[in-house]
């Protein structure tokens, strides 16, 4: 899963870069139509980025719990899973 989100993450940053680069372009060359149409785009990546962000930090705190509960000698199934 971790490998998964890594992946979709750098898609996603790719994809929010070229916007910014279209946005340009369409400024420059007075289209503003394509220039609002990126925008949107943008927003919704940069929306996809942030769930993406906070996924990880819910992952980080999962396992800072299950870490702990490792050094109490309490075993977890899903652990193997997780990791």
């Amino acid at each position: 899963m971790r490998d998964f989100l890594h992946v979709q993450e750098l898609d996603f940053l790719h994809k929010a870069f070229e916007c910014v680069e279209y946005v340009h372009d369409a400024l420059v060359n007075n289209d503003f139509a394509s220039a609002k149409i990126e925008i949107s785009e943008l927003q919704f990546l940069i929306e996809k980025l942030q769930e993406i962000e906070m996924k990880k930090a819910r992952r980080a705190q999962l396992m800072e719990i299950i870490n702990e509960m490792r050094r109490r000698g309490i075993q977890i199934d899903f652990v193997s899973r997780l990791q």
